[in-house]
C-alpha cells in the first residue's frame, strides 16, 4: 500500500485542501443530464457522468482517509465547481504526458494499483460495509474497479507532470514575476528565491505558511522588501561600470547554501520540484541571485569609501558626545560590608595584579561559598562619573597594574585592580581618531540612507509573482489545450 498511498497524495491534497463536501449520487441524475458536456479539454468533450465518476471517487477517498464528508447543498455545488477545475487540470496533464511522449517513473499500471487499493478498502470496511461504502457513492463493484483504474491513470499522468525531469519551458514562457527599471526578473528565479526565503525564516521562527494566502502574502514580501531592492542596488551597481568575478558571484550565490546543509538536500529539492524547477533551472536561478548579492556588497563597498564627514561634523559629534571622549578606567573589584573582612583580602591579593587574580578566580566562581563576599565582578571601561565620586576618586588616581583596598563607599569596601586606562580624547591632538569613531557609528546609517536614494527611485513593475505553481500550470494548460468549463451543467 505505500505505492497507492504515494500517488494518491497529489490528487487526494488537491481534494482536501479545496474544501469537503457531500457527493450526489450518479442515480440522481436523468440519462440526457450525465451524457451533457461539462468541460472540454484539447477538443475533447468530457460529460457530467465522466466527471461525476472522478468526483465520487475523490468524495469516496475523503471518507476514507477519515474525513467528514458534509452534504449541504450550497457546498456541495461550490466544491464541485473547484472539482471540476482540478479534473479539467488532470486530463490537461494526460493530454501534455501524452503529446510530449513522456514516460513514467512509476513502477505499476494504474489497473495494478487501482486493485491493490481496493483491496485495502476491503480489508478496512469488512462484512458488508464495502458494498455499502460504494453504494453511498453510485457505484458496485465494476464500476468502482474502472472508475479506480481512470482516477489512478490521471494520478499517475500528473505524477509524471509535475516529475524533475518534465521540461516545463513552456510553463515559463512569457511570464515574468515582477521587473526593476525594465530589468525582468524570471518566475523561475524569482521561486528559486522564494523556496529559500519561506525555509529562511522557518529556520528562524519554526513558522511556515499555512494557507495559499498566507503564502502569496510572503511571496508579496519577498518581492517588495528584499528581491526587487537588491535588483535596484544590481541595476545601479552596472549603471556604474561595477564588474564582477566568479569568486564574488559564487560568494554571493552562497547565501543560502545553508539552508540545504541544514534542510537535507532531498527535501529542498522536493520544493523546487513542487514549482517546475529542474536542477538546470536552479543551477541558472542560484548564479544570476548570486550576481545581485554580490552587486549589492560591491555597491555597499563603495558607498562607504564615499562616505567623507566633513570637519563641522567631526566637531558636532564631538561636542555632543562628551562621555565617548573622557578619560576611561578598566577594573577589576572585590566587594564585601566587612571592614576587618576587607583587610584581610587586601592582606591575602598582597596587591599585586598575580596576587589580586588569584583571590578573584576563587571569589567570583559559581562554586563560591564566602557569603562575605557581596561581588567579585569585571566593571569593564567606564568613565568618572558612572560611578559614585568615593569609588571614582581614588580609583581615577590609580595607575594600569595597580592594586589598591580599603576603597569604602556606600556599597561596602572594595579591592581595585586597574587593568587598562585610556587617557582623554581632544579634537587638536587626536582628530584622525575621532575622525574613525566618529565613520564607524555613523557609516552604517550614511551607507542605508544612500541606499534609500537609489532603491527609491527605482520603476517596479508586477508581474505574476504571485501565481502559485498550480495556478501556472492551469494558465498555461487553459491556453495550450483550450479548456471550457460548464459549471453550471456540472453543479446542477
Amino acid at each position: 500500500m505505500k505505492t497507492i498511498r504515494k500517488i494518491l497524495v497529489f490528487l487526494l491534497a488537491a481534494v482536501l485542501s479545496v474544501s469537503l463536501c457531500g457527493c450526489d449520487l450518479l442515480s440522481l441524475n436523468t440519462e440526457k443530464d450525465l451524457l451533457s458536456t461539462v468541460a472540454s479539454v484539447g477538443g475533447v468533450d468530457y460529460t457530467k457522468q465522466q466527471f461525476l465518476s472522478f468526483y465520487n471517487v475523490a468524495c469516496l477517498l475523503t471518507e476514507a482517509g477519515g474525513y467528514t464528508v458534509p452534504t449541504e447543498a450550497e457546498s456541495v455545488a461550490s466544491y464541485k465547481s473547484d472539482l471540476l477545475k482540478q479534473f479539467a487540470t488532470y486530463k490537461a496533464m494526460s493530454a501534455y504526458v501524452q503529446e510530449k511522449g513522456l514516460e513514467t517513473e512509476h513502477e505499476h499500471t494504474a489497473k495494478e494499483d487501482a486493485e491493490e487499493y481496493i483491496e485495502s478498502l476491503k480489508e478496512q470496511y469488512a462484512d458488508g460495509a464495502y458494498d455499502e461504502l460504494l453504494a453511498r457513492y453510485g457505484f458496485d463493484g465494476q464500476s468502482f474497479a474502472s472508475a479506480m483504474e481512470d482516477y489512478m491513470q490521471l494520478s499517475i499522468d500528473s505524477e509524471t507532470y509535475y516529475s524533475e525531469n518534465t521540461d516545463h519551458t513552456d510553463l515559463f514562457d512569457g511570464v515574468s514575476a515582477f521587473s526593476v527599471d525594465g530589468t525582468q526578473i524570471s518566475q523561475k528565479e524569482f521561486y528559486y528565491y522564494a523556496v529559500n526565503m519561506l525555509f529562511y525564516n522557518y529556520l528562524q521562527s519554526y513558522s511556515f505558511p499555512q494557507s495559499v494566502d498566507e503564502m502569496k502574502s510572503s511571496f508579496k514580501d519577498f518581492k517588495d522588501v528584499y528581491y526587487s531592492y537588491y535588483y535596484a542596488i544590481y541595476n545601479y551597481g552596472l549603471s556604474q561600470g561595477i564588474e564582477l568575478t566568479d569568486e564574488e558571484i559564487e560568494e554571493g550565490a552562497s547565501t543560502f547554501d545553508i539552508i540545504r546543509d541544514y534542510m537535507g538536500e532531498d527535501l529542498l529539492n522536493s520544493y523546487y520540484q513542487q514549482f517546475f524547477l529542474t536542477g538546470d533551472d536552479v543551477a541558472e536561478a542560484r548564479t544570476q541571485m548570486g550576481k545581485v548579492m554580490a552587486m549589492y556588497s560591491k555597491v555597499s563597498d563603495l558607498i562607504e569609501e564615499g562616505f567623507a564627514p566633513t570637519d563641522d561634523e567631526i566637531r558636532t559629534y564631538y561636542e555632543s558626545n562628551p562621555s565617548s571622549f573622557e578619560a576611561k578606567v578598566s577594573a577589576y573589584h572585590i566587594l564585601t560590608e566587612d571592614e576587618a573582612r576587607a583587610k584581610e583580602l587586601e592582606k591575602e591579593s598582597k596587591l599585586t595584579p598575580e596576587g589580586f587574580m588569584k583571590i578573584f578566580e576563587k571569589y567570583s566562581a559559581s562554586t563560591n561559598t564566602d557569603e562575605s563576599i557581596l561581588e567579585a565582578a569585571d566593571l569593564g571601561s567606564f568613565t568618572y562619573g558612572r560611578m559614585v565620586p568615593a569609588f571614582s576618586e581614588p580609583v581615577f588616581e590609580m595607575q594600569v597594574g595597580e592594586v589598591k583596598g580599603m576603597i569604602p563607599t556606600e556599597y561596602g569596601y572594595h579591592l581595585v585592580y586597574v587593568y587598562d586606562r585610556t587617557e582623554p580624547l581632544t579634537l587638536e591632538a587626536d582628530y584622525d581618531t575621532i575622525k574613525e569613531m566618529y565613520i564607524s557609528a555613523n557609516k552604517s546609517q550614511y551607507i542605508y540612507d544612500k541606499m534609500e536614494e537609489i532603491t527609491s527611485s527605482a520603476k517596479i513593475d508586477d508581474g505574476s509573482f504571485e501565481l502559485m505553481p498550480d495556478e501556472l500550470a492551469w494558465q498555461m494548460l487553459e491556453k495550450k489545450y483550450s479548456i471550457k468549463l460548464y459549471d453550471k451543467v456540472a453543479t446542477r
